[in-house]
């Protein structure tokens, strides 16, 4: 677990200049509201991005659920300002889009100036599940 851990903190460390190249546009500045928005809109576009696996298209999320990887789904929780925002010191919000049907935003929905530049890679693109993660959690 350890190592999935240093994998998915490169990762987030990395996305935004990843994503930044992928589409050929000048990097954001770290800390602004535009890096934080686009690394939030990446970073759930990799978590929730479907990938097959034994008969079966799964992502990041629904993975850590079925093995029970507890610190995994710990982590991706407290990614700062992809699920966690850090309203002040004595108040943390969480975003948990995509944990229940009533939260899913249409694909559609989210805009962004950049996403007109590769029209090949859709990072509001949502993968349906034939259940939500928060059903998946409970038993």
């Amino acid at each position: 677990m350890k190592k999935l851990l240093a994998v998915y903190h490169a990762i987030v460390n990395n996305v935004v200049t990843w994503r930044c190249l992928e589409e050929n546009i000048k990097l954001k500045t770290k800390g602004s509201h535009q890096y934080n928005e686009f690394m939030r809109e990446t970073m759930i576009w990799l978590l929730t991005r479907p990938f097959c696996h034994r008969n079966t298209c799964d992502d990041v999320l629904l993975c850590a659920i079925e093995y029970g990887a507890h610190d995994m789904l710990h982590e991706i929780l407290n990614t700062r300002d992809v699920y966690r925002f850090d309203i002040s010191e004595s108040k943390t919000l969480f975003d948990v889009t995509d944990f229940t049907r009533a939260t899913k935003a249409d694909a559609g929905s989210h805009s962004s100036s950049s996403l007109s530049i590769d029209s090949s890679r859709d990072y509001t693109e949502q993968f349906e599940n034939s259940s939500t993660y928060l059903r998946e959690l409970v038993p």
